[in-house]
């Protein structure tokens, strides 16, 4: 501050008292850390804006074809449940939550359980697990890439993966898994036979499940096509 500062200040402390001006240089001092506050959420405001309005166009689906699209996921899921014996069958999805502020803009992806069909007596999970992150995942995932029929056995006692915690938190211990594809043969999620004692399934079955993963794929598919 220059000499000629300080003297007007001085004159101001011995007009108005010196309580009053350090009131006004704290209250001007607020005033001027709020307004560059206010200009940093603005332009944060505005990313954010710009990340939703940059979000790619997704065609609104009627009430209608979504019922009948989770009346068939649903009736795919009971034949899973009746053929392999298990205790649920589950539809597992990827889904893209939002993407993360800044250049570039990373998707934060997500994985939930959309669907399920539970034997009598057991607890549904789908209320619980709408949106996990990715990273909880990422040796599971991995597996996904890599393999056709994926078997995981659980114990409560030495389950570390993500996935094997929220099974065995459940009363789940043998999980056959096998993916789910759209038209371009990209993963889109996955269906889960899940067992509460250690299951070995016969070969049959294990074709059984896997045929209606591929039934699961054409099912999540027909919703991208046009009706006439």
């Amino acid at each position: 501050m220059s000499i000629e500062a300080w003297k007007d200040v001085l004159i101001l402390v011995e007009r108005y008292g010196l309580a009053v001006v350090l009131l006004f240089i704290i209250g001007y001092g607020y005033y001027l850390m709020q307004k560059q506050q206010n200009k940093r959420y603005d332009e944060l405001f505005r990313t954010i804006l710009d990340v939703k309005n940059n979000v790619p166009d997704v065609e609104l689906e009627s009430v209608e074809r979504l019922v009948a699209l989770n009346t068939k996921v649903r009736s795919c899921l009971g034949v899973i449940l009746t053929n392999m014996k298990c205790q649920w069958a589950q539809l597992w999805q990827f889904h893209n939550g939002m993407y993360s502020v800044g250049q570039p803009r990373i998707p934060f992806m997500f994985l939930a359980l959309t669907h399920e069909c539970v034997e009598d007596q057991h607890p549904e999970m789908y209320t619980e697990f709408r949106q996990l992150p990715l990273s909880m995942f990422d040796q599971f995932s991995n597996e996904l890439m890599t393999g056709d029929l994926i078997v995981h056995e659980y114990d409560k006692d030495t389950a570390a993966s993500g996935f094997g915690q929220i099974m065995t938190s459940y009363g789940g211990r043998t999980v056959y898994i096998r993916t789910v594809r759209d038209e371009l043969n990209n993963i889109i999620g996955f269906v889960t036979a899940v067992y509460d004692k250690e299951t070995v399934v016969p070969d049959a079955k294990k074709t059984l499940f896997m045929n209606s993963s591929q039934q699961m794929s054409a099912i999540l598919s027909s919703v991208r096509e046009k009706t006439g």
